[in-house]
């Protein structure tokens, strides 16, 4: 195991560990080769529309019920506009949920599965012409 890998486990067991942190989801902005641990490659039924570059660059983030083959890709519970042109969505949770990242010109995607103890999400991004400029990703559980 290379020193890569073992810090990310080290940082899903960590994160997994303590339910009352936040656990970030963040996407590499081009689709890598070969995933890294804890994402796994999924390949989804459409693809967002191609890159300019070539380039496989990140073209959004989505929250799935149940693992993303099952194409049940989830509406927002709330979805403000919190500035200019940012705009904040919120989903309670219940039950197995994975978040996907998409990438521009291939159904690739990196997915990876939200700890279960987690009942909370919330997303910060920026709409553009064609893909979601995300700026954070956070999962929690609420405050009993």
């Amino acid at each position: 195991m290379n020193a890569k890998t073992a810090i990310a486990l080290l940082l899903v067991f960590l994160s997994q560990a303590s339910a009352a942190e936040d656990v970030a989801f963040a996407c590499p902005s081009v689709l890598p080769s070969a995933p890294t641990p804890p994402w796994s490659m999924h390949t989804a039924t459409s693809a967002p529309s191609g890159d300019p570059s070539g380039r496989h660059s990140a073209a959004g983030m989505a929250l799935f019920a149940g693992h993303p083959r099952d194409d049940a890709s989830l509406v927002p519970d709330s979805d403000r506009s919190v500035g200019r042109d940012a705009r904040e969505s919120t989903w309670v949770l219940s039950g197995e949920h994975w978040v996907g990242c998409a990438y521009r010109g291939t159904p690739a995607m990196l997915v990876q599965r939200v700890p279960a103890q987690l009942d909370r999400c919330r997303m910060l991004y920026r709409a553009r012409k064609d893909y979601t400029a995300v700026s954070k990703f956070v999962c929690t559980r609420r405050a009993n």
